[in-house]
């Protein structure tokens, strides 16, 4: 008797997990990572010690979401962020965003799901240098934005409504600037990563 209650329980907690990723929800999500570093430069002279070098870094990447069939999930993704450098009195600032397209598709119908996912996004960057000496011009330097993601992971759903996310993938952003002699330029960053996440399923 036991071990058929313990069977119904285990269906039922089954069946209802896996019906979050049915069609007509709502997908809710995202990924953060904030990480501050702090580091100290001993240029030492008979008049002068450098003061500390600080860095800071907060990224959020929300998504919104929509299941057009069974499993499978269409909808936009906001990855922004904003950073912060600061040496010897001069300030830099660094603020990104993207915005576009992604789908993810869920494989199988346990409380662990694995998905596949991609997405592409365009979108600005601007980078700010606030200089402490007089001879050292303030500069401000704006940046097109094109990037793409593919990868993968799981949901694991602790509820009906709840999933934390662990994902990996590759990713590359590509940035067209002015560059110092007002000339057209063009950097591409790319490579692997990995990602931890919260999404919600209405």
């Amino acid at each position: 008797m036991k071990s058929i209650v313990t069977l119904a329980l285990l269906f039922v907690l089954f069946s209802t997990v896996s019906a979050q990723t049915e069609k007509g929800k709502f997908l809710l999500g995202g990924s953060s990572n904030f990480t501050a570093t702090f580091l100290k430069s001993q240029t030492e002279t008979e008049n002068y010690e450098s003061d500390p070098v600080s860095d800071s870094t907060i990224e959020f990447s929300p998504q919104f979401g929509y299941f057009v069939v069974n499993g499978l999930a269409i909808g936009l993704d906001v990855p922004i962020s904003f950073s912060t450098e600061k040496d010897d009195g001069d300030k830099f600032k660094t603020s990104t965003w993207l915005v576009g397209p992604f789908v993810r598709s869920y494989l199988g119908g346990q409380n662990v799901k694995p998905f596949l996912q991609a997405s592409i996004g365009f979108g600005k960057s601007k980078y700010d240098s606030n200089y402490e000496y007089i001879h050292y011009p303030d500069d401000i330097t704006k940046f097109d934005l094109f990037g793409y993601e593919a990868g993968g992971g799981i949901s694991m759903f602790v509820n009906q409504h709840v999933a934390f996310d662990v994902a990996v993938g590759y990713a590359s952003v590509r940035s067209k600037f002015k560059n110092v002699y007002k000339e057209n330029a063009k950097t591409t960053v790319s490579g692997f990563g990995a990602s931890f996440g919260l999404i919600v399923v209405l």
